[in-house]
């Protein structure tokens, strides 16, 4: 009996270090596979490529949720080590219209918000000077409106209207369009749609001489005797900035 246990108290020191070299190997093995963009499926049991959500976008002070879990406070960012599935992006900041995305991913694929992404303030700032704007055209080439008011880009649909609108411009992904006399703007890959502008009290009825100005996140278009600018990234209870100021 005291030779077993002799043996046994021997074993013991052995066991442990054979143990501690099996957890060793196993989250080894788990961090190569992290590291190299791999996760462990369950239901195949096996590991597949992960997926990834990236915001490419340069975005300060906002509020960025995942899946509805805030994450994050700034962009650009990337989630990695996601399993396959549908995956949401829902960026927010008070006083800005929210921006959000949905992506149905298989493993090894990525869903993207492209680095063009701005939020736009609910209420922009609005600048107007007496003149003429310059030359302008109701439909970009290549837009129309089919006989039920949806919104045709080069013969590819992209959105539909319970009216039909009377003007469109590209903006972005986006569309900057005139619907009697509201100018508004429409995301649809993000599934948005809101109004930037009224023209009721300054006289102008429909259509409005309107221009795009996409470096500078900014329209232009004529009301009555008035030429009236709107800033889409500056709240209205902030100073007008110069235009590098707002791109940067």
């Amino acid at each position: 009996m005291a030779q077993n246990s002799s043996s046994q108290r021997k074993l013991w020191p052995t066991f442990g270090w054979v143990l501690v070299g099996v957890v060793f190997l196993i989250v080894s093995s788990l961090a190569v596979a992290w590291a190299n963009g791999l996760v462990f499926d369950p239901a195949r049991r096996s590991f597949q490529r992960s997926v990834i959500v990236s915001v490419e976008a340069s975005l300060k002070e906002v509020e960025i949720f995942l899946n509805d879990k805030l994450v994050a406070s700034e962009a650009p960012i990337s989630f990695r080590g996601l399993r396959a599935g549908r995956h949401q992006i829902r960026i927010e900041k008070d006083g800005y219209h929210s921006w959000q995305e949905s992506w149905q991913l298989e493993y090894g694929q990525v869903g993207l918000i492209a680095g063009s992404v701005r939020l736009i303030a609910k209420e922009p700032t609005v600048e107007s000077s007496i003149g003429q704007l310059g030359p302008s055209v109701t439909y970009d080439l290549g837009l129309e409106v089919g006989k039920t008011g949806e919104l045709l880009d080069s013969g590819r649909f992209v959105t539909s209207f319970a009216v039909a609108p009377i003007g469109a411009h590209r903006f972005y992904d986006g569309y900057i369009y005139q619907i009697g006399s509201e100018i508004r703007l429409a995301w649809p890959k993000a599934a948005l749609d809101f109004p930037i502008f009224g023209l009721a009290e300054t006289g102008q009825l429909s259509p409005a001489p309107l221009v795009v100005d996409e470096s500078n996140w900014l329209i232009r278009l004529q009301a009555a005797d008035r030429v009236v600018t709107v800033h889409l990234l500056i709240p209205n209870e902030l100073p007008v900035r110069t235009p590098a100021e707002v791109v940067n």
